[in-house]
């Protein structure tokens, strides 16, 4: 990430800002943030890439959470150095997000790929339509903030 999407959160994100990492249908999934948690909102617009499926869901709420909660209690800013610091903050202290999943979607062949002509054709005649979530993404699936192209595809 560079340091103008560091500096304004607003800029568009284009890759991964996390991973699932748990949850469920009622409760709602959860999702290991690999971006810094100021790069995401409450009410911001996910998508969920998972074995051929897109599912779009809402941020509800951002958690802090350690490995250790010893590392969350101390200020290791004041006490190590700020490779260590910045170190510790990635892989013992963390920030989770949980996602509301309304809706998912065959996500297709890309364009140019074998098949996506007949598979873009269901998508015209309205034969591969977003629809309530019904399970899960695997673990480790790959979470982004939604696009443009995202949000102007999921037309009910």
């Amino acid at each position: 990430m560079n340091e103008a999407t560091e500096s304004n959160p607003s800029q568009e994100q284009t890759g991964p800002i996390g991973t699932i990492v748990g949850g469920g249908l009622k409760a709602n999934l959860q999702a290991r943030l690999i971006v810094p948690a100021q790069t995401v909102q409450e009410g911001a617009f996910v998508v969920v890439e998972s074995g051929g499926w897109l599912f779009y869901g809402l941020v509800t709420d951002l958690q802090l959470g350690a490995t250790d909660p010893r590392f969350a209690d101390e200020g290791n800013q004041a006490r190590l150095t700020p490779q260590m610091a910045k170190l510790l903050h990635g892989q013992t202290l963390y920030t989770n997000i949980e996602i509301m999943a309304a809706l998912m979607m065959e996500q297709g062949p890309e364009p140019g790929e074998q098949g996506y002509d007949a598979w873009f054709q269901q998508v015209l005649d309205e034969k591969v339509r977003p629809e309530p979530v019904k399970t899960v993404p695997e673990h480790h699936a790959e979470v982004r903030l939604a696009r443009a192209g995202d949000i102007a595809g999921v037309d009910l």
